[in-house]
Parts: C-alpha cells; structure tokens; sequence
C-alpha cells in the first residue's frame, strides 16, 4: 500500500532515562529494539514523464537477525544540477522530496491464528512498485556548489546528439530509500538510482492490430532515418521499440512489462493467439539508450481486437471408398485441426452437382460405413471438417470418390 506524503527530515531522538547527577538512578530505560537492514537494491525505470521505481523490501534487521521489525519503506527524490558537486546523505536527505510511503505489513506471529481479513500490505521480502510523476517542478534541478578549495565534480554526458560531443551533462533525477522500525527509526540508506531528465522520445504513431486464426499482428510507424546509424553501436547508442499487452488492471506497474525480451528495431510484432472471444489491447513505446541510461516514450494510443473464429478448418484428404456386399465403406485421413468438431460426410449419384449431408451431425471417427445403398448404382462421396466455433465453421469438401454398390 503506497501513499503519498509531505517533505519529512528525518531525525534521531537521544536515548531518554539518563541520570541526571552521579549516583542517583533514573527510570528504567526502554529496550532497544533492532532496526532494519538497508533496502539492498533499487531499480528506476523512465517512462514518459513517469519513472517506475522497483525494490525489495528487507526481511531482516542489521546484524542479519530476525524478525525483522519494519513499519514502512520511504522513498525520497532530488533533481540534481551536473555542473555541481555531488551531495552529502544529509544535504541530500533535507532538499529532497519523499516520493512514496509504503506501509509494511508484520511479521506473521509464531502460534498466532492468521488473520480473519488479508492483509493488503506488502510483506517483508516482497517485491513493491512506485511511480513519481515528473512535474515542471520537479524537474528544476538543485545545484550544491564546491566548497572552497574543491573542485567540481566534471559533468558526464548523457545524452549527445550521435556524433556530436555534449557540452554538459543532463539533470537527473536521484532515489534512495530508508527502512523504518516501530519506533520510526531508520535504517541506512540504500544506494542511489538516478534517471535523466533529457527528453523522452515521442510515442510511437500509426499504431495497428490485425489477427489470423493463429496470431495477432501489431504494426506501427517505422524509425526515422538518421545518416548516424551505423555509428550508433560505437557510441553505444540504441533507439528502437517496446510492446506492452495492457491487462484490465493497466494500471498495476508489476504487471505492465514488454512482450518483447530486447528491444525491437522492426516496426512490427507477432503474438500468438491463444483464445477466441476474448479481447486483448496492445500499446508500443518508442526506446532509446545511451551507455547505461534508457529512456522509453509515453504508451502509443492502445489498440484492441477481440478475435472471432471465422477460419475455416483444411478440408479433408486421402479419402477412399471400398465397396463390399450391401454397404460403401470409407476412410480418410484424421484432420490437425486443433479445434475440431468432426466430419460430416456428403454423398450423391455419380454425376450430381451437388452432394448432400448423409450424417445430421458431425462424427469425430475417420471411418464411416454407408448401409443405405442400391446394388449397381454408383455412389459419390466428400467429406467437410467442422470446427467448435459459433456457428461452426466448414471446410471445403474433399476430393470426391466414387464407388458402385454391390
């Protein structure tokens, strides 16, 4: 559970109870409870004017020991100016912004009976989501001037235009998280993330999806020639596409990850279909890297289909006809059809146009015996494969056979 809060400065209480003169006892002091390992690892992902924050909550205390006592997990965010010198933890901690609370649910009791109702809160250990959105605001880096006699620290280019030198380097946008015990103290802090503040690419356009009976298709407007391309891998430089499958639930960040494990340089993806009748939205995003920083635009306007089965299964092969005392029998090949239904076998005089069903309904076997014949008339016959679908679909009749009655 994540909520959003004002700016916090975090601070430590000294330790009450001391005594106040030489020999005289004062009350008895509270235990010392254990305070939390530091959140080990954070990952930043920008989105659009969106960055996607990723952690693990601890599920121990310092020293390794445990229970863990953990109330909540902060996260905290600062715009920093390049051109600057890097910040101290506790210049950092006072002009940045907490970014997201996530409140942490206890530790299950040894014995204790589970509770009536769930929990909602992440537990010690889970894998939790946050996203900040980037106003104008936040955005306006802080910049920490050098301290006399040091020097600043030199800017590192980000985001040059492929073949050209940048002059500076871009603002980022730095994370760190805190872990809290019971008594709001605070762990150490994790190490810093940071994301650039460059320009997002613009979302992809001309977004389309089609389907086949076994596939969607989704297509969209291809990169734009740049006469830099072969250099990009040199400067390790990277533009390209992510594909998104938007559930119900859109909105749940652990849930919106691309369908394509590197990024695409085609304008165009196949996903296989795995159901009819039900709806499926795609949305693509438009990539680009440098070195170690990867920016992806906003969602391409989503695009849904809901797949109808109106694909007719192959028609029947290998049919044969023997004839035998007072019957017809037949034989063909068992269709691949994954959603097959079965046959319907036709049959009419040798010379008839056209040929009628002899079954009322579909016959799962490959084998049919006709006992309704004439002795010396000669006979027709085609099968039809019927899919599942509502309606079924039909194939095209087989080849036809021909056999005189006996």
């Amino acid at each position: 559970m994540i909520r959003q809060r004002h700016l916090l400065l975090i601070s430590l209480a000294a330790l009450a109870g001391l005594s106040p003169g030489c020999g005289k006892k004062g009350p008895p002091l509270a235990p010392l409870r254990p305070i939390p390992a530091a959140v080990g690892k954070m990952t930043a992902q920008r989105l659009g004017d969106t960055v996607r924050l990723e952690l693990t909550l601890p599920d121990k205390n310092q020293g390794n020991t445990g229970p863990v006592d953990l109330s909540r997990v902060e996260i905290h965010g600062l715009t920093i100016d390049p051109a600057g010198r890097e910040p101290t933890q506790a210049e950092f901690l006072s002009r940045a912004v907490l970014v997201a609370t996530i409140d942490v649910q206890p530790p299950p009791v040894a014995g204790a009976p589970p509770p009536a109702v769930p929990d909602p809160r992440p537990a010690p250990g889970a894998i939790v989501f946050a996203e900040e959105h980037l106003t104008p605001e936040l955005k306006v880096p802080v910049r920490f001037e050098a301290r006399a006699g040091a020097l600043a620290r030199a800017p590192v280019p980000l985001s040059p235009d492929p073949g050209a030198a940048a002059a500076a380097g871009d603002p980022a946008r730095t994370y760190f998280a805190l872990a809290f015990n019971g008594r709001n103290r605070p762990s150490e802090p994790s190490p810093r993330v940071a994301v650039t503040l460059r320009a997002a690419p613009e979302a992809p356009a001309q977004v389309a999806l089609t389907c086949s009976a076994t596939a969607f298709t989704l297509t969209w407007a291809p990169l734009a020639a740049d006469p830099w391309r072969p250099l990009w891998p040199t400067l390790g430089y990277l533009r390209g596409f992510n594909v998104y499958e938007l559930a119900e639930d859109a909105g749940a960040l652990a849930t919106l990850k691309p369908l394509n494990t590197e990024p695409l340089s085609d304008s165009r993806l196949t996903v296989p279909l795995t159901a009819y009748g039900v709806a499926r939205c795609f949305s693509v995003r438009a990539i680009e890297r440098l070195a170690d920083q990867t920016l992806e635009s906003d969602l391409a306007k989503p695009v849904c289909a809901t797949p109808v089965d109106t694909f007719a299964p192959v028609a029947p092969s290998g049919l044969a006809a023997v004839a035998e005392p007072g019957a017809i029998s037949l034989i063909w090949n068992a269709s691949a059809e994954p959603d097959l239904a079965g046959y319907l076998v036709l049959r009419g005089e040798a010379g008839d146009a056209t040929l009628q069903p002899v079954t009322p309904e579909p016959i799962r076997e490959t084998t049919w015996r006709d006992a309704d014949v004439r002795a010396g008339v000669r006979y027709a016959y085609a099968i039809v494969a019927v899919d599942t679908a509502s309606p079924p679909n039909q194939s095209a009749p087989s080849a036809r056979v021909e056999e005189t009655a006996r």
